[in-house]
């Protein structure tokens, strides 16, 4: 099996997502799980939506749950058919001609975080063409205000997908050492651009986009569920799927949701919605109100992991960082029982996972989720190892009063 880690420099051609993994590891673990035409494959982290993109092709049902829509969007955009190409030069006209009228919206705009008022206007203008002409004819509602992304098609998702491109560009002077961040900084100059140059922009994403497509859009739409939802609660009957492939976010902190902030604003997320959604999200840095204990569905591993933890020398190892620790353990070991009962008796679930840190204090995750799927009543679990060198651990300088050595090791659990 080749390794999860993503090239770093190279590009599948579609929209690349920090935490996602290869398509070549995909491949490969769909030819392990050896399924017949049709056959159900799941992923509860769906990011941008490798798992469901390679299902498809491959002939199989895909089903692709994450928390994040702006990611959902990313997915579904995915995999619209390649021969969308012919006729996208006339519909990016029509969305730019209509958008030429709806440029003064007069509404206080996410946007204007990182945009000038009328830089913000000329990409919220796109934004409402694009469901006009492609979600609703009659009535704007601001994506962010939908329970669900019902009635967004592929067609639409990959307008979007474009226009998270060009925002993602312009902000680029926002970005961070972390490539996780972005800056919400009052006192930075914001974003300047002029029509013609955001329209080529997104001319430009557009055409781009269309030629990284390779399924053949015929019927794809039955073959696939991309839903906004919760891992540990997921829209599967019981044994429903056949397999999964999927990646929980890792036991480092990111903030995945900060990492999108461009796309929701696109979507209409201002900073309460995102902040809302923050804390949804398996390893959120954000705490929620509910106290937590250590629960015998964690395993050992976890639950020692927690008590080193809480008697940590360091500040706030004892509140904070153990919440931290105790509520992605809960979430975790709640998605893990939760596959267990979607996937058939004798199916395969890969999990990659990645160890992390605490202080000192080495964070195995591959041992955790091995533990908790034990626990869940799979009968088995193996790990493949892969080190790699590519971490956050080094942005913080911090850290290195604890270790000076930080290579991680990548780990593709296979449960049965």
């Amino acid at each position: 099996m080749r390794t999860p880690k993503l090239s770093q420099g190279t590009s599948t051609g579609w929209y690349r997502y920090y935490a996602g993994f290869s398509e070549e590891f995909v491949a490969d673990a769909l030819t392990l799980l050896d399924l017949e035409p049709g056959a159900v494959v799941v992923d509860p982290w769906h990011g941008s939506g490798t798992t469901g993109a390679a299902a498809v092709k491959a002939g199989l049902q895909a089903v692709g749950i994450d928390a994040n829509p702006a990611l959902v969007l990313v997915a579904r955009g995915r995999i619209l058919g390649a021969e969308v190409g012919d006729s996208l030069p006339s519909l990016l006209d029509e969305i730019v001609l209509e958008a030429g009228r709806l440029r003064d919206t007069g509404i206080e705009d996410p946007l204007s975080s990182w945009f000038e008022v009328q830089t913000a206007q000329m990409l919220r203008g796109l934004e409402m063409a694009s469901y006009h002409l492609l979600v609703d004819h009659d009535v704007y509602r601001p994506i962010a205000a939908n329970e669900t992304l019902t009635g967004i098609s592929s067609l639409a998702a990959f307008i979007y997908v474009a226009l998270f491109e060009v925002t993602k560009a312009l902000v680029a002077p926002f970005r961070t050492s972390n490539p996780t961040w972005v800056r919400f900084d009052q006192h930075q100059r914001k974003v300047e651009a002029d029509w013609p140059t955001v329209t080529r922009m997104f001319k430009d994403a557009s055409m781009r986009l269309a030629s990284a497509l390779h399924t053949d859009g015929i019927a794809t739409h039955t073959r696939a569920r991309f839903e906004v939802g919760d891992a540990t609660n997921l829209p599967l009957g019981d044994t429903e799927a056949d397999g999964a492939i999927t990646s929980p976010p890792y036991l480092t902190r990111i903030d995945y949701v900060v990492a999108t902030r461009p796309e929701l604003a696109i979507l209409g997320y201002g900073r309460r919605e995102t902040q809302a959604l923050r804390a949804k999200m398996l390893g959120t840095p954000t705490i929620g109100r509910s106290a937590l204990s250590g629960s015998e569905t964690w395993g050992s591993t976890a639950l020692n992991l927690a008590d080193r933890i809480a008697t940590h020398e360091s500040r706030a190892s004892s509140t904070y960082y153990l919440r931290c620790f105790q509520q992605y353990f809960d979430g975790l070991a709640r998605s893990v029982s939760e596959l267990r009962r979607v996937v058939k008796p004798g199916g395969k679930a890969f999990l990659v996972v990645q160890d992390s840190h605490y202080k000192e204090i080495r964070v195995d995750l591959a041992q955790v989720v091995s533990d908790m799927a034990r626990i869940s009543g799979w009968s088995e679990a193996t790990r493949l190892d892969f080190a790699t060198r590519r971490t956050l651990a080094r942005v913080n300088p911090m850290s290195r009063r604890y270790r000076q050595d930080f290579l991680a090791t990548e780990s593709v659990v296979t449960v049965q």
